[in-house]
């Protein structure tokens, strides 16, 4: 498998998304470079995780941009995922006790419009 850096690297090419890809329920998407980093870091059960819990927490607030980051312990291969707005306010958090994923941290961006979230990568908002 490779490392998150690698993989960070291998992602920089992606500034936009022309298809998105739905998660678990209809409201939900996601755009191709981060469908890449689910397949790059065999991490698909993250997209159920944001698609589900993480979309039921930024539908109850305002449209607006959030930040997503997930970060792996390298020591015990634990997971955290949490959610800030905009001032950096941590809006949730959901650990994960073991995943394959790279160690390191990932920043996402997870969009709410209103209607639907839409999860990216940071060079793609």
């Amino acid at each position: 498998m490779k490392t998150l850096n690698a993989i960070k690297a291998d992602l920089n090419h992606h500034c936009g998304s022309e298809q998105f890809y739905h998660g678990l329920i209809k409201n939900s998407i996601y755009t191709e470079g981060v469908r890449d980093y689910f397949t790059q870091a065999e991490c698909f059960w993250l997209s159920y995780i944001v698609s589900t819990e993480f979309h039921n927490v930024v539908k109850r607030l305002s449209p607006d941009t959030y930040y997503l980051t997930v970060e792996v312990n390298k020591e015990d291969s634990s997971c955290v995922i949490t959610l800030d707005d905009y001032k950096r306010i941590r809006l949730h958090t959901r650990k994960v006790d073991y995943t394959t994923h790279p160690y390191g941290k990932m920043n996402l961006i997870l969009g709410w419009d209103g209607a639907r979230s839409i999860l990216c990568l940071t060079n793609e908002n």
